[in-house]
């Protein structure tokens, strides 16, 4: 780098006295050999005796001494000028190059009220505001890396908090809930209709309070990376049998029709437990779109090379292209009106992605508001390698 640097002042160097020798040269020496050919041709139209050559050869010695020391006296002129002019710039140059690699307080000594002094000071003042504002910008990054400190531990606590009061307010549900069965199956003495009415209202709004404090609950436990995924081997046609069971109770208090593609049976490694959890979440989205009484969601599934693609479809009022970007996000329904029309926590897409996306797979959506929306979610058909031995 530095042998870089050197050549690169050699050439300035040499460019600015070539620039001012050659022309020193031309004006100094095209006279010169004019008058002295003119002089020697004078001494030689003279020439008449022995005497005359002899001085015709001093004549001609003195002129080559006066071309010698005026070329001589111009290179040292020229190469005085040109250091002059070329020692400001190579400081300029220098401070340019220590400026780029980071060096911002180089000081540049120039005299002198010339174009290259005007130069230099607009480059220290520059220099100066430079420094200036790269101080200003020092001191706020430090004060935003401080925010953003700041803003992680206080996102920690607010997440440990809510997934401590989420926790606690599970817990009083499981006896609420339990009490409601023993009372409808008459456990704890014979009820009125309007007694078990009541209760079958208590009970189903603990079951919705438990889902929304469960959904909150995964949310914060997928945030914090805390969700645990035990995955193990499922034979994928049992799986959508006892899925179907379980989801047809759901379809048939809105008279919804439920088809089930042809599944062919195939083993899956995967988490069952949150594999049922993410179609009961796409299920319950659906539903809550489609026309009672002439609704239809579909289940099934298609083979890539090495994928697994799983779909969820139903007839629904689709989604609206300016609200298809957030749809996986927290807390986020498709409008108000909706919002309070349907309920829920607007967290079960969130939940859907978190689960398949910590299973090894990706979650998407097509969407048209004549046809439906239809939810796609890959997981890989590869088995490890102890399980293909198997």
């Amino acid at each position: 780098m530095k042998k870089k640097f050197k050549l690169n002042n050699n050439f300035i160097a040499n460019s600015i006295q070539n620039k001012i020798l050659i022309p020193m040269l031309l004006l100094s020496l095209v006279p010169t050999f004019i008058f002295g050919i003119i002089f020697l041709n004078n001494e030689i139209s003279n020439l008449d005796s022995e005497k005359s050559l002899e001085s015709l050869y001093l004549d001609i010695i003195f002129f080559s001494m006066i071309m010698v020391s005026t070329i001589i006296l111009i290179i040292v002129f020229s190469h005085l000028v040109a250091k002059g002019i070329q020692n400001p710039i190579l400081e300029l140059k220098k401070a340019f190059k220590e400026f780029n690699g980071g060096k911002y307080d180089s000081v540049i000594k120039i005299k002198g009220h010339d174009e290259v002094s005007d130069l230099t000071q607009s480059f220290q003042t520059f220099q100066e505001y430079f420094i200036s504002n790269n101080k200003i910008k020092d001191y706020y990054q430090k004060e935003l890396e401080l925010k953003i400190k700041e803003l992680k531990k206080t996102d920690i606590l607010k997440d440990e908090f809510a997934s401590m009061i989420t926790h606690e307010l599970k817990t009083p549900l499981t006896p609420i809930r339990g009490y409601c069965e023993m009372l409808k199956e008459n456990s704890l003495g014979e009820l009125t209709s309007e007694q078990l009415e009541c209760i079958e209202t208590i009970d189903s709004n603990a079951f919705h309070l438990e889902k929304l404090i469960g959904d909150i609950l995964d949310a914060q436990k997928l945030d914090m990376g805390h969700i645990v995924f035990n995955k193990t081997e499922i034979h994928l046609s049992t799986f959508i049998h006892e899925l179907t069971k379980n989801i047809q109770p759901l379809v048939d208090k809105k008279n919804i029709q439920l088809k089930i593609s042809s599944i062919s049976d195939c083993v899956l490694f995967t988490d069952e437990q949150r594999l049922r959890q993410i179609f009961y979440n796409l299920v319950r989205n659906a539903i809550d779109f489609v026309p009672e009484n002439s609704g239809v969601i579909e289940l099934g599934f298609k083979s890539s090379k090495n994928d697994l693609i799983f779909y969820v479809r139903d007839n629904g009022m689709g989604i609206p292209k300016d609200k298809q970007s957030n749809i996986f996000k927290k807390f986020y329904q498709v409008d108000t009106a909706q919002t309070r029309k349907h309920g829920g926590s607007g967290l079960g897409l969130v939940i859907c992605k978190g689960m398949v996306e910590g299973l090894g797979g990706k979650i998407w959506f097509d969407s048209d508001r004549e046809k439906g929306t239809t939810f796609y979610f890959s997981l890989s058909k590869i088995l490890p390698v102890s399980n293909e031995v198997k």
